[in-house]
């Protein structure tokens, strides 16, 4: 289980905002395996949703159609999303409000 008091979610704040800024609403996909990030819009993770469907990766379209209703609720000009993505590719996802 991913434990969000072991990762400082504040730091990725200007990054997602400045992404959500350039890229319209999404979320900033945090890998804490190997310590990337990726910025995932919302036209992206429907793209995304559609060829895990294909592949038959139900855990994938699980994960991604809650992140879509997710962007799809809030509002990128007061919070940003960061999702963090750890072993076995559990996920949890974070709205954060920027200050």
């Amino acid at each position: 289980m991913i434990k969000p008091e072991n990762v400082d979610l504040q730091k990725f704040i200007p990054k997602a905002q400045r992404q959500a800024k350039a890229m319209g609403a999404g979320a900033l996909a945090v890998n804490l395996i190997n310590g990337t990030d990726t910025y995932m819009s919302g036209s992206s993770v429907e793209s995304d949703i559609a060829q895990y469907k294909e592949l038959g990766d139900d855990q994938m379209v699980e994960y991604l159609t809650k992140l879509i209703d997710l962007i799809d609720a809030y509002n990128p000009e007061t919070h940003v999303l960061i999702s963090l993505v750890g072993v076995s590719r559990e996920a949890q996802t974070f709205t954060l409000p920027i200050e």
